[in-house]
C-alpha cells in the first residue's frame, strides 16, 4: 500500500519551496534606506553635479557648479559625530582663477595627496566666446589642522587654449603626468616642468570628449565620444608611442538597441573589461549599460541592460564597480517618476540583473537630477548628489542635496 503524504507535511514542503523562491528573489531585490545627509543653500553651493570623492579618512570632496561669492564651490564632506557637515574649502573665482567647475566624473586625489580638477569656464584665454577653462590643483594645510576651517591652498596649474570647456576627471600616469578632456573632441596632456606645469594637446580625431579616461597598467588611455549630431559616439582607444599617440577605436555605436552618446566615461575590472553607458537610445529609450570585452582580434560588446525613459535621460557619469564586482550608477531624469535614479547591476554568477535602488521626483526635499556618479564607502553604504531639489529655499526648484542610501 503507498501511504498518502499528510497534510502537515505537504504544508511543509510548501512552505519550503515558498521560503526557496523569496531567498532567490531577495538576491536581485534592493532593500535600501535613502536619507538626504546635506542640503545646499546657495552660499556653500548651487547644482553640486560631480561625483564625490573619499580620503582614507571617510571623508568626501566634490563641486558645486555654482553658488558661493563667485562661481562655484568646491566643499568637503565631513562626519561630526553622527551628523555630516559641509565645509568649503574653496570658492572659485574670480573668472581668470577659473569658474564653473563641473567635474561629472569627480576630482581626482594626485600622487601628492592634493585634489586636482578642471573649471568649465574661466582663465585667462579667449576661446571666443568665454574663457576656455582652467586645470587646478588644491593642496592640503601642510601641518595638522586644528581648526573646523583649514585654508587649503589654491593653484591654477595651466590654462587652457584650444581646448575648449574641460567636463571629465583628470587621471595621473606613473610618471606623474596629468590628462584630461575637453567638450569639443580636445585631449590634454599637462607635464611637471621645472618645479611648474607644461601643457600639450594629444591629436583626438572623433566627436566630443566629456567623460574623461581611465588609463591601464601599460599606460594606455581609454575613452568614450559622443557629439549627437554626426555620430551616435563610441569608445576609443589612446596608445603611447616614441612617435605620439595611436588612436583605436573599439566600438562604434549604432543608435539602435546598443544606445547612443555615451558621455560618461569608462571603468575597468579586474579582468580587463570595460564597462560604460550611454545617455539615451536602446529598446527602453532610456540609454544602456555594456560591457566590451577583450579578445584576440578586438573587442566585443555585450549589451547589460537597457535603461527606460527618453531624450537623454540616461547616465552622465561614469559607474562604479564595488569590490564584489557590481556597478552602481545615475541616471539624469530617468526612473519611474522622470526625476533621475540610482540603480545597480549584481553580477550574479555569468548573469547580470539590474534594478533601481531609488527613484527621485519633483518636489520634496529628498533632491532630483542626480548627474555625478555614485561612491561606494567600505561598508557598502553609498553616497552622491542631485543637481537640485531639496529644502533650500536660495534657488528656485532646490540648490541640490547630497544623499546616502544604506543597505
Amino acid at each position: 500500500m503507498i501511504k498518502r503524504p499528510s497534510c502537515k507535511l505537504l504544508l511543509l514542503v510548501f512552505t519550503f519551496a515558498f521560503a526557496l523562491i523569496c531567498a532567490i528573489a531577495t538576491q536581485t531585490s534592493y532593500a535600501q534606506t535613502y536619507t538626504v545627509i546635506h542640503t545646499f543653500n546657495g552660499s556653500d553651493g548651487i547644482e553640486p553635479t560631480s561625483t564625490l570623492v573619499q580620503d582614507r579618512r571617510g571623508d568626501f570632496y566634490g563641486t558645486t557648479e555654482g553658488g558661493g561669492p563667485y562661481g562655484g564651490v568646491l566643499f568637503q564632506l565631513k562626519r561630526v559625530g553622527t551628523d555630516w557637515m559641509v565645509v568649503p574649502l574653496h570658492d572659485f573665482g574670480p573668472i581668470s582663477y577659473g569658474i564653473q567647475p563641473l567635474n561629472y566624473g569627480g576630482l581626482t586625489f594626485g600622487p601628492d595627496g592634493s585634489l586636482y580638477g578642471s573649471t568649465y569656464y574661466g582663465g585667462l584665454l579667449d576661446c571666443g566666446q568665454s574663457y576656455c577653462g582652467v586645470v587646478f590643483r588644491l593642496q592640503p594645510p601642510a601641518a595638522a589642522c586644528k581648526s573646523a576651517l583649514c585654508p587649503w591652498d589654491y593653484t591654477v596649474m595651466v590654462q587652457l587654449t584650444n581646448l575648449e570647456y574641460p567636463y571629465g576627471k583628470v587621471v595621473f600616469d606613473a610618471a606623474g603626468n596629468l590628462y584630461g578632456t575637453t567638450e569639443f573632441g580636445g585631449i590634454y596632456k599637462v607635464s611637471p616642468t621645472n618645479g611648474g606645469w607644461t601643457l600639450n594637446q594629444i591629436s583626438f580625431e572623433a566627436g566630443d570628449t566629456i567623460g574623461g579616461m581611465v588609463m591601464d597598467a601599460a599606460g594606455n588611455l581609454y575613452g568614450t565620444w559622443g557629439d549627437g549630431y554626426q555620430t551616435n559616439g563610441g569608445v576609443f582607444e589612446l596608445s603611447p608611442s616614441p612617435s605620439g599617440w595611436t588612436q583605436t577605436v573599439l566600438y562604434t555605436f549604432t543608435g539602435g538597441s546598443d544606445g547612443a552618446i555615451p558621455v560618461g566615461g569608462l571603468v575597468f575590472d579586474n579582468a580587463g573589461h570595460l564597462y560604460g553607458s550611454t545617455s539615451t537610445g536602446g529598446v527602453e529609450g532610456g540609454g544602456t549599460i555594456f560591457e566590451l570585452s577583450p579578445s584576440g582580434s578586438g573587442w566585443t560588446f555585450h549589451l547589460l541592460w537597457s535603461l527606460p525613459g527618453s531624450g537623454y535621460s540616461g547616465p552622465q557619469s561614469a559607474l562604479t564597480m564595488d569590490s564584489q564586482g557590481n556597478l552602481y550608477g545615475t541616471t539624469n531624469k530617468g526612473g519611474h517618476h522622470g526625476g533621475g535614479s540610482v540603480f545597480k547591476c549584481a553580477h550574479i554568477g555569468t548573469n547580470w540583473v539590474c534594478d533601481d535602488l531609488y527613484d527621485f521626483e519633483q518636489g520634496g526635499g529628498n533632491g532630483v537630477f542626480p548627474i555625478g556618479g555614485v561612491t561606494v564607502d567600505s561598508q557598502g553604504n553609498l553616497y552622491g548628489t542631485t543637481a537640485a531639489g531639496g529644502n533650500g529655499n536660495a534657488c528656485y526648484g532646490g540648490c541640490g542635496v547630497v544623499w546616502e542610501i544604506t543597505p
